[in-house]
């Protein structure tokens, strides 16, 4: 691949990563005037439960609002599905981007810029915490992973993404492997 052929497919990868869809839940506390934005349906349940709400919302991928309630001791989406499988449905997009964005990567050879693992990394890193499943979870950090060991720059860019997260450390947990190539798994 010629190196404008590489700067074209970067250019994609790029504009596809910053176009990402993604969801989120939102519960409004009307003691405190604020909104809080969670990212899993669980802490969106723990945090509802602690205010003593019976709905909240989920911000759609396509940004679209719909409305979460309780209804007979289980979280109900407003299209009838459990709250459950729309999660589901979250974790399998947010592992499909990470996925995808290996292979766009794999496409581009040997150009590597610092600026766009950074935004890769950012972009991996909140995919990532969108993932609710522990299998999920696992294979999005096997996918990571791969990419960390083989990229200096990306591996590095994980580690100051959205540090207080912790992926890097979260990825080598999940994965039971050091995302540095010279480190030998135990």
């Amino acid at each position: 691949m010629s190196i404008s052929a590489n700067e074209a497919a970067f250019k994609e990868l790029l504009l596809w990563t910053q176009n990402e869809p993604a969801h989120r839940y939102e519960i409004y506390d009307t003691r405190m005037e604020v909104t809080y934005r969670l990212y899993i349906a669980k802490d969106a349940i723990a945090k509802a439960t602690e205010l003593s709400s019976t709905a909240f919302q989920c911000r759609l991928m396509d940004r679209t609002v719909e409305q979460i309630r309780y209804v007979n001791g289980i979280w109900m989406h407003e299209g009838g599905s459990m709250l459950s499988t729309v999660q589901r449905l979250f974790d399998h997009e947010a592992l499909f981007h990470i996925m995808r964005r290996l292979e766009m990567r794999a496409e581009i050879d040997e150009l590597q810029s610092p600026d766009v693992e950074e935004v890769m990394a950012l972009a991996d890193t909140v995919a990532f915490r969108r993932i609710q499943d522990l299998p999920a979870q696992q294979s999005a950090a096997s996918v990571i992973a791969v990419h960390a060991r083989s990229n200096p720059l990306y591996r590095e860019a994980l580690k100051r993404a959205l540090p207080r997260l912790d992926i890097y450390g979260k990825v080598q947990e999940l994965t039971g492997v050091g995302l540095d190539p010279d480190e030998i798994p135990f």
